[in-house]
């Protein structure tokens, strides 16, 4: 049973070596055999019942001592872990019970055997597309249940080994790993971890007489046979030996051995915290490890306390606190001298004064554990990334998450061969920097620098030749020459020497960890201006650190007790110079130690309404005039994903309807919306209903950011309906740098379209969006006794070959509903789209995370030249066929909707068009608009799950593409400023920005809000004249002017460098065969990201 906090605390004590009740006996056939095993049987039964019954009143004690809530507190856990129980029995082998979040990252409690779990934890920034790109390494650790949680412990202390990982990749110590916790089977935990029943240890531990073992051969083909493939598969993990850990404590840590020798080249390191090495007369070293030839593991993690035995029971044993010890430095040097590897660099031995034989003291010395094991994982990562300039950790920064980002000095034309002391990295996120900007020193790459140390530190030592001390147990006829026999002995005294000087405690070593990263996290606190921010990723496994320590410290150390006088020496066979090289698990990586000596690391916080970081680096001159580099004035661009739920990617009717004003998390919203002056709830107003404005005041001019005396004054229809002045409140969303949330509910007129404020003091200071006013689009109500339209289906699906690809013409099934309805749905109901899959797709096995996609507009245009407005196509199919089997750009499937023909302006464009400035486009005066919204809408939340499902395409914005060209390019910039957070790629040609007499442009002026990673914006010099029969330069150059006003408000609203490509064409006109000719460059540029992706 599992002993809740409460009861524990009255226990007042620890048990580590779980005692079994009894193994399961195989059946026997023969008749006398059954009758003993019934006899036996009885009898256990009847020790169970008693075993039971004391624990039952043990129990039934600590309830007495234990408060009222905490009672009540326990019975609630009971209650929670029986209901749990009963659902993970139902589930399927390897099927997630529950993910929660833990340490910044994510933990998932996955259903094994019975009722043992695997609990896998990733690091925060891990997907598991990254995975696929790059395996991430991974250790396994024996005794699961130990790892994460404190209430699944006996002892009531967890090794919090999330917390330790988190703070270890925060601080550039190591790159991001996954851990996947092996929970233990309870009572036969011994089976599975030993190779044969314990024993007493010559009556220390008479406890254990009766323990089970010789199962850890299963127990690790079930590992190797199921988990591994499991977490490889699942979750990416690397399957290179040298990205491969396994490690386990005290019996765990004889797992772990067993491990190493049984399967070796499995895994690359291991760590063996407290093994049991008494158990079965210390077979291991007297029976197992002689036999042993090899391959040996390229680095292992051995660590002991002083008080093992002593530290936790009532009675102290100081002869037998100081055999582990010896036993501990018995099984050094074997590896050492056998397996040759050598102390510091591939073995790293602690003895830790006064820890236990518990969890808090292996919690206390996982750090750093975890950095030697893990210091060559560095190795591909840098390998992968030396010709960069930076690169973050995780590869996207997270919103609300902290980030370290590593800087090659060497790669910076400004700052190679500066003093490297003072380098500091500048930051800001979203436009202009207008949140979380700050400064903060680059300090040496933590974990290059460890790696490059080690490998400075020379050839390893030959390996020693070491007395077999396992001779008393086991003597042999030995014929060795004398000469070898005393030069044995003479390392024998060497050796007890050396055991005998005094042992660098790991507690002064952890306090100095300690003491070292509170001060980098203190610095890099004052930095940002957030404190309470920048030490969260560490605070608990520091904390936890520092409690421990402090008890080592404060805890009187014990004098180890001599060890007993050992035996005559007995010569062993000396390890030969190839025993070195017996090693398996070394990353076959080369590292390259002078480059790596450029890296630099600085680690920060990301703001949770953070969607873009820009940075630049300088090397810390005075007053902030030294040397810069910045990128030639455009700084450099790290995008942010904004964690968003499935319903804040879309924006219904029918979801504001139903919510209303307080549409869902307002403050998820304001998180989503920081970059922007203003946002509503809903955020798509809608006619006759309530709504809420929402001001960001620090982005207010005129001096209005700091005047408590703010009004808005607005008004509908362009004014002409329901003007009004209202007050403006603060509100208890969460503020920031240049963050101030103030509001004012109002109603939404039934006849409204549209709604149009300003704000002032009432002073005669106004803020009027530099003439522009602020507007906000109003949809119609939907009538509430109509039923919300069903999500749209497939009539049927004609394939084709196409290119190199295929070719699918979905037709979707008309919308349900009454003949008036289906009338008016004619202009507004997609009918048809058009899905080209790459050479190679193969639906049942796409990429992680689903294919890159490209959802292009005028679906007729994009294929077949037969078909195309003008007889000639984009020829979308043709060029993506090239430059995939080239090898240019990854396999992306593409989707091209069908146009409503003559009347697509209604679905493409924000308003009526008009004729355009001056009249020119007098043929367009009666062509319908502002229909857009809707459209987007519907291609958002019918049309692209659709594809999704049907196709496998990607949901990340990264991964997914919009465009079209004229209206449509219209539609595409539309899409840039108001869906960023689902396109992330833009394509946006020819766009008749000339609309509404450049009513549009204005709206590209007020918008102040998130935009998307990559933009294409094309056009020509003749778009008016060249499909015409008359010549009108005046009109094309205003076009021109257009799009170049266009790029412009782009670039100064953060679109610049690599994230925008403005490509004027000399001659071309507004027509599909322009659109062709630069599709090809559009591609590379948009989608050569998708690589990596």
């Amino acid at each position: 049973m599992q002993v809740g906090a409460d009861l524990r605390s009255a226990f007042n004590t620890v048990v580590l070596d779980l005692p079994p009740t009894h193994l399961p006996e195989q059946q026997s056939t023969d008749p006398q055999q059954q009758q003993q095993q019934q006899q036996r049987q009885q009898q256990q039964d009847v020790n169970q019942a008693v075993a039971n019954t004391a624990l039952a009143a043990a129990a039934a004690a600590a309830v007495e001592v234990a408060t009222a809530a905490g009672a009540t507190g326990a019975a609630l856990a009971f209650k929670e872990q029986d209901d749990e129980a009963s659902v993970v029995e139902a589930l399927k082998p390897f099927s997630r019970v529950r993910s929660v979040p833990l340490a910044g990252g994510q933990l998932d409690i996955i259903k094994w055997r019975g009722d043992r779990m695997l609990r896998v934890w990733t690091p925060h920034g891990y997907t598991r597309a990254d995975a696929a790109r790059e395996a991430f390494p991974v250790i396994y650790l024996n005794d699961g249940q130990n790892l994460f949680d404190d209430k699944l412990t006996l002892s009531g202390h967890a090794w919090h080994a999330a917390e330790a990982a988190a703070g270890l990749i925060y601080h550039g110590q190591l790159p991001p790993f996954v851990i996947v916790g092996i929970d233990h089977s309870g009572p036969t935990r011994s089976y599975d971890y030993l190779p044969c029943p314990p024993g007493t240890a010559g009556g220390y531990r008479a406890d254990a007489e009766k323990w089970p073992g010789g199962g850890v051969d299963a127990y690790l083909q079930e590992v190797l046979g199921e988990v591994l493939p499991f977490a490889e598969k699942e979750y990416g993990v690397s399957k290179e030996p040298s990205l491969r850990s396994f490690g386990g404590s005290s019996f765990g840590g004889i797992c772990a051995l067993c491990a190493a020798l049984r399967h070796p080249g499995v895994f690359g390191s291991f760590l063996v915290e407290s093994p049991s090495l008494w158990f079965g007369d210390e077979r291991m070293l007297r029976e197992e490890l002689p036999g042993f030839q090899g391959p040996w593991p390229a680095r292992v993690f051995l660590a002991m306390g002083t008080k093992e035995y002593s530290g936790i029971r009532k009675t102290t044993e100081p002869e037998f606190d100081a055999k582990l010890v010896e036993l501990t430095h018995e099984l050094a040097e074997v590896l050492e001298g056998r397996g040759g590897l050598t102390k510091g660099t591939r073995l790293k031995v602690v003895i830790d004064e006064g820890a236990t034989h518990t969890e808090s003291a292996w919690a206390a010395r996982l750090p750093r554990a975890l950095r030697f094991l893990g210091l060559h994982w560095w190795r591909p990562v840098l390998a992968a990334r030396a010709d960069r300039l930076y690169f973050t950790f995780p590869r996207r920064l997270q919103a609300g998450q902290s980030g370290v980002l590593f800087f090659n000095q060497a790669r910076s034309l400004a700052l190679a061969g500066k003093p490297r002391d003072h380098m500091k990295m500048a930051f800001g996120f979203n436009v202009e920097w207008s949140v979380g900007a700050g400064r903060v020193n680059m300090t040496p790459a933590a974990g290059l620098a460890a790696l490059r140390q080690e490998l400075q530190q020379g050839q390893p030592k030959q390996p020693k030749q070491l007395p077999q001390q396992a001779a008393q147990k086991q003597p042999a006829p030995v014929h060795a020459p004398a000469q070898e026999a005393a030069e044995a002995a003479q390392a024998q005294h060497t050796e007890k020497q050396q055991k005998q000087q005094p042992q660098v405690s790991v507690a002064t070593e952890l306090e100095a960890l300690v003491s070292e990263v509170r001060e980098v996290a203190a610095a890099a606190a004052a930095e940002h201006a957030a404190p309470a921010g920048v030490a969260a990723a560490t605070a608990a496994a520091l904390a936890a650190n520092a409690v421990i320590v402090h008890h080592h410290q404060q805890e009187p150390a014990a004098a180890a007790a001599p060890p007993p006088p050992s035996p005559p020496p007995q010569p062993a066979t000396p390890a030969t110079p190839a025993a070195a090289a017996n090693i398996v698990g070394d990353s076959p990586v080369h590292f390259d130690v002078h480059g790596s000596g450029s890296w630099l690391q600085a680690s920060f916080m990301v703001p949770p309404e953070a969607y873009e970081m820009h940075m630049a680096f300088s090397d810390g001159g005075d007053g902030g005039q030294g040397v810069w580099d910045n990128n030639d004035g455009l700084n450099f661009y790290a995008r942010v994903r904004m964690p968003m739920t499935a319903a804040q990617r879309s924006h219904t009717v029918d979801q504001a309807l139903a919510e209303g004003p307080a549409w869902g998390n307002v403050q998820d919203i304001a998180h989503k919306r920081g970059g922007s002056p203003f946002f509503t709830t809903p955020e798509v107003l809608v006619a006759g209903e309530p709504a809420v404005l929402y001001v960001n005041r620090r982005r207010l001019g005129q001096g209005l950011s700091d005047d408590p005396n703010l009004k808005v004054h607005f008004g509908f229809n362009s004014w002409a309906v329901g003007g009004q002045e209202q007050c403006l409140k603060p509100t208890s969303l969460w503020r920031g740098h240049d963050i101030d949330w103030w509001s004012v509910p109002f109603m939404v007129p039934r006849e409204a379209a549209d709604m149009s404020f300003v704000l002032t003091n009432g002073a005669g200071t106004w803020d009027n969006n530099h003439g522009c006013n602020y507007v906000c689009t109003v949809k119609a109500a939907r009538n509430a006794t109509v039923a919300p339209a069903m999500p749209r289906g497939v009539e049927n699906v004609e394939s084709m070959p196409h290119g190199a690809g295929m070719l699918h013409i979905v037709t979707f099934t008309k919308r349900e509903g009454a003949e008036t309805a289906r009338r008016a749905n004619k202009w507004t109901e997609e009918k048809r789209m058009r899905v080209w899959t790459p050479p190679g797709y193969d639906p049942a096995n796409p990429p992680p995370g689903g294919y890159p996609v490209l959802y292009m507009q005028d679906g007729q245009n994009m294929f077949e030249d037969w078909l195309a407005h003008q007889g000639v196509s984009w020829r979308v199919g043709y060029t993506a066929s090239d430059l995939i089997s080239n090898g240019e750009l990854p396999p992306f499937v593409v989707v091209a909707v069908d146009s409503a023909g003559a009347m697509r302006s209604l679905n493409y464009l924000p308003y009526p068009p008009g004729t355009g400035a001056g009249g020119f486009r007098g043929d367009a005066e009666r062509w319908p608009g502002g229909g857009l919204e809707g459209y987007m809408t519907r291609i958002v939340e019918e049309i692209m799950p659709l594809v999704q499902q049907r196709f496998h395409t990607s949901s990340d914005p990264a991964k997914v593409a919009f465009g079209g060209g004229s209206f449509a390019g219209v539609a595409a910039l539309y899409a840039a400023m108001h869906y960023p957070h689902v396109f992330g790629v833009v394509l946006a040609e020819s766009p008749s920005l000339w609309i509404a007499e450049g009513r549009f442009l204005q709206d590209m002026r007020a918008h102040r809000g998130m935009l998307p990673e990559r933009l294409f914006l094309g056009c020509g010099t003749k778009e008016y004249s060249a499909t015409r029969d008359h010549v009108r330069d005046d009109v094309d150059g205003l076009l021109l002017h257009y799009c170049c006003e266009a790029a412009s408000i782009l670039q100064s609203q953060g679109l610049r460098g690599d994230r925008l490509r403005f490509l004027v064409e000399e001659g071309a006109g507004h027509h599909e065969l322009a659109w062709q000719w630069r599709l090809t460059g559009a591609m590379r540029f948009l989608f050569n990201s998708w690589w990596t992706e």
